[in-house]
């Protein structure tokens, strides 16, 4: 057969020659056809293959010359120009007739190495290695071929002729033992050679697909049984508070080695779920109730940072947990509340412990699990109510007692819990009152100390009484402050009374102070009578007429002089001339004046200061129980420019007025949560339309606790508020379904 001719025109050269004329002329280019004769298509074939065949050997021992850009590119053009004469089929059967022997070839070398030896996994991972990168080789030569055949490409056909003549599934069952222990070594010494041969093998094992589920399995079992015997040696060797930081270092590295040798996340993330089971789920009941774990929690509830840093890590493994850590917290938190209710006799330390507790679950729930912080806290809480109102009467006491000591010293520091401001540290404790019950004990002690220390002008700082006062509001509601907000209001307004007195009356102010209260905020009784020294009554009238005149107040207002509750500021001067500043009820001042001209009889006691003989007796046994009698050989001395009586004057329209009782007061503060309840109820379903009866009380009850300042709001109280708005048709019953209420459009 005569070889077809090609033609195709080539440009030679092209040159300038002399011609005739007045210049030089262009000579055309010189052209002439080519003919090219192409092979006869056997010949083509089998110059292709002679190419092909001896890159192929040459690739056996080393892919390196194949992969530089210049023979890749020229043998891949070879396998296309042979792949478009139509010898695509002939070349992948020869391909494959190639790997055949190239397979069997390893095939061979593998079968005379001992698999049971673990050195035989460096010659195995040699072999893998060096078959890999020719196999990618042939790869990029070859793929005009993966058209002949999508479902078996080159890449293919290498891996499956691997596979069958010389790495079956038997052979690598046999590795996978040693393959196993080697990771074990690993998990303890990651050294980098060790960590590139299990990486190159569970390549090999990932691309033959040997990686199953039940080979997946045999490696979450050796790992759980590796780190089974490892927990044992480590709860020994390490102090539960420093056993979660190490677990959480084994795990972060479990996670390192097989992320560099498995290259499977799933399978990563079996293994560390395996090593946290073995070393923390499965004990997670003896860790949490391990003593060192409770001093840890002492620590970090402290605000030591080694020991929030501890508990952070124990949280983070412990997050399928928390349930059971959050009730290992509320334990510790109830037991604290009580045990220092138990134990602390100073009320100062006692609140200082108290407030540091709710500090300390707030510190705890954020830095420890900032994504479940308020539910932390909600059980710390409730942990915290729980201790309280297992000691109600010591907490309220203790409470007035603390509260007292803060507002009365000029220097607050010493009265407040470590780390927090003064503005926090009353926050908190409010809270504590808030835990309560029982809340009437607390209520009137501390309307008691407030009444002291408005009358005897004892708060140091009126700012920080009046946040208390407005703390407790915000927390409790308006009506369970009233009477308090009253008397805070009656002694401002006393204050610019006796002012303005004082510029028209300025040398009264030596004798005597003055105070107008509203008898209902103060629930003053019905006075005792008293016969006062000349200068004091003569302040007394002259206010009289100053407050009663007829330009001040309207004509039905009335004043009374409270003997019970005014006050006498004198100077005791001993028989040594130690002098002694001291403040007393006026009753007792008035026996004062009289023992100080020497020791006087009962009768002339009465007689002389005009109050009931008991008063007297009573007035007498406190002052000898303050040690201030002529008995104990005292000389007293009334120094009229040191002292300044106070009078207390009550307002009012002529009638006693007596505080509500308990009952009473009760029966307001629920009428006024009721109010703030339909008020919340209302606005929720206008908003949402339609509720189920389930999801408007839980919305209703944290409405009430978080927003409103309310403690917790029991769900029989948001029910019977529900069916007080159905009746009164703010809200109604769906009518297919009962369990759930729908919203009455105006």
């Amino acid at each position: 057969m005569r070889p077809q001719a090609q033609q195709t025109e080539k440009m030679l050269f092209k040159t300038d020659a002399p011609g005739s004329g007045s210049g030089n002329e262009a000579i055309p280019p010189i052209s002439f056809e080519e003919f090219v004769c192409e092979p006869e298509p056997e010949d083509l074939y089998s110059s292709a293959w002679e190419q092909l065949s001896t890159m192929l050997h040459k690739a056996r021992s080393g892919p390196d010359h194949v992969h530089t850009e210049a023979p890749c590119e020229l043998l891949f053009d070879i396998v296309d120009q042979t792949c478009l004469h139509g010898f695509s089929a002939r070349l992948y059967t020869d391909l494959a007739a190639e790997i055949d022997e190239y397979t069997c070839g390893i095939g061979s070398r593998l079968n005379a190495v001992d698999l049971s030896d673990p050195a035989s996994l460096e010659v195995v991972a040699g072999e893998w290695a060096q078959f890999s990168a020719n196999a990618a080789a042939i790869r990029d030569i070859f793929g005009a071929l993966d058209t002949i055949s999508p479902d078996m490409s080159v890449w293919t056909l290498c891996v499956l002729r691997l596979k069958a003549n010389a790495i079956p599934s038997l052979t690598f069952d046999r590795l996978l033992h040693n393959i196993l222990t080697t990771h074990d070594t690993a998990r303890t010494d990651p050294d980098t050679a060790r960590l590139e041969l299990l990486r190159t093998l569970f390549s090999m094992a990932a691309t033959l697909d040997y990686l199953t589920p039940e080979v997946e399995t045999a490696m979450t079992a050796r790992a759980a049984q590796h780190y089974m015997a490892r927990q044992i040696t480590l709860l020994e060797d390490t102090p539960v508070p420093e056993y979660f930081p190490a677990v959480a270092a084994i795990l972060d590295q479990e996670t390192s080695i097989a992320d560099t040798v498995l290259g499977s996340p799933g399978l990563t993330a079996d293994l560390r779920r395996t090593a946290l089971d073995a070393l923390i789920t499965s004990h997670s009941t003896t860790l949490l109730e391990h003593a060192n774990f409770i001093t840890l929690l002492r620590d970090a509830f402290t605000g030591d940072a080694t020991a929030l840093s501890h508990l952070k890590a124990a949280a983070d493994l412990l997050f399928h947990q928390r349930d059971a850590l959050f009730q290992t917290i509320h334990t510790f938190i109830r037991s604290s509340t009580a045990d220092s209710i138990s134990t602390i006799s100073d009320s100062t330390l006692l609140m200082r412990a108290l407030v540091g507790l709710q500090h300390g679950a707030g510190r705890v729930a954020t830095f420890c699990v900032p994504d479940s912080s308020a539910a932390l806290v909600t059980r710390a809480t409730a942990a915290f109510g729980d201790g309280v109102r297992q000691h109600q009467t010591a907490v309220s006491e203790a409470l007035d007692v603390h509260l007292d000591g803060l507002l009365t010293a000029h220097t607050p520091a010493p009265f407040v819990a470590l780390g927090l401001t003064v503005h926090e540290h009353i926050s908190f404790l409010v809270d504590v009152f808030r835990r309560l019950d029982d809340k009437t004990l607390f209520e009137g002690l501390y309307t008691a100390s407030v009444m002291r220390r408005l009358l005897h002008r004892q708060t140091a700082d009126m700012a920080l009484e009046e946040e208390v006062l407005a703390t407790i509001r915000v927390q409790c509601g308006e009506s369970f402050t009233a009477k308090l907000d009253g008397m805070m209001s009656d002694v401002r307004e006393a204050e610019e009374l006796w002012r303005e007195f004082i510029e028209g009356h300025p040398a009264m102010g030596e004798a005597a102070r003055v105070t107008v209260l509203n008898r209902t905020h103060w629930g003053l009784d019905t006075e005792t009578r008293a016969t006062l020294p000349k200068d004091l009554t003569d302040v007394q009238e002259a206010f009289r007429t100053f407050y009663l005149g007829p330009t001040k107040f309207p004509a039905n207002r009335a004043m009374e002089f409270s003997t019970t509750h005014s006050t006498t500021h004198l100077e005791v001067i001993g028989a040594e001339g130690r002098s002694y500043k001291v403040v007393c009820p006026l009753p007792a001042g008035l026996v004062l004046l009289q023992l100080a001209e020497g020791p006087v009889a009962l009768p002339r006691l009465v007689e002389v200061t005009g109050m009931p003989e008991a008063v007297v007796i009573a007035a007498i046994e406190a002052l000898g129980g303050a040690g201030l009698t002529t008995r104990r050989g005292i000389n007293v001395i009334y120094n009229t420019n040191f002292t300044s009586p106070s009078f207390i004057v009550t307002l009012g329209d002529g009638r006693a007025s007596r505080p509500a009782p308990v009952a009473s007061r009760r029966a307001e503060l629920d009428l006024f949560r009721d109010t703030r309840i339909d008020s919340a109820i209302v606005r929720t379903m206008k908003r949402e339309r339609r509720l189920a009866m389930g999801v408007l009380i839980d919305e209703i009850r944290r409405l009430i606790e978080e927003r409103m300042q309310f403690g917790p709001v029991d769900v029989e109280v948001v029910k019977k508020r529900i069916e007080h708005l159905i009746e009164n048709e703010y809200i109604k019953r769906n009518p297919v379904d009962k369990s759930e209420l729908v919203y009455v459009a105006e």
